[in-house]
């Protein structure tokens, strides 16, 4: 498990980051792009049982990111998939009122202000 920390991460919060890491990609099953994901939010200096959408599990514990990441793919995915004319409310965009397309490529790499 390689994980290139950012400069601000100090060494005692990397050890207790690559320990959670360890643990939650024992007990997760994720494919190798949602891995580089966790690895980037892991670098950054994130705990992998937090996510920056602040979804939370039912139970009212933080969701994983990986969980989190899948959840607001699905919610995403089911925007862009209802068409415009028949609701423009979810099939277009709330700013510029155009519709949304179907192809638009999900992007979870921009930096999140935590």
């Amino acid at each position: 498990m390689n994980v290139r920390f950012r400069k601000g991460v100090d060494r005692g919060r990397r050890h207790v980051l690559l320990n959670d890491l360890r643990r939650y990609a024992r007990s997760t099953e994720m494919t190798m792009p949602e891995r580089r994901k966790l690895y980037r939010w892991v670098a950054k200096g994130n705990n992998p049982y937090d996510n920056p959408w602040f979804y939370y599990e039912e139970s009212g514990n933080p969701m994983g990111y990986i969980e989190a990441v899948r959840m607001l793919e699905a919610q995403l995915e089911e925007m862009l998939d209802v068409e415009p004319a028949a609701n423009p409310a979810y099939g277009c965009c709330p700013h510029c009122g155009r519709p949304f397309e179907a192809e638009a490529e999900l992007n979870f790499d921009d930096d999140v202000p935590f």
